[in-house]
């Protein structure tokens, strides 16, 4: 309740889904987090999907920016130069199972 966190929540009656949604940016650290929490209101199990877009344009310009798959951490890394920014995700089973 003492930190800028973002409290947003959707709701879609047509998709029958709402969205909880907490975005922070760490004080000591340059980490940005977002979480998102998807509730199903339909009765019936279903597969849900967010497709999520990261356009950076690293350093002022899209010139040079450069993206790759690392399979240590199973996320997206950007970098240009001597910024780099790690972009990943973490799905729980029961969220998977709304």
């Amino acid at each position: 309740p003492d930190t800028m966190v973002t409290k947003v929540s959707l709701r879609s009656r047509a998709l029958g889904l709402r969205l909880a949604c907490r975005d922070v940016v760490d004080f000591h650290e340059d980490i940005y987090l977002r979480e998102i929490t998807v509730e199903n209101l339909e009765g019936q199990t279903r597969e849900v999907r967010l497709f999520f877009s990261l356009d950076l344009g690293i350093g002022g310009n899209d010139l040079g920016d450069t993206a790759g798959y690392d399979p240590k951490t199973g996320a997206l890394v950007h970098y240009k130069g001597p910024r780099y920014f790690l972009a990943g995700g973490i799905a729980h089973d029961e969220t998977l199972r709304c």
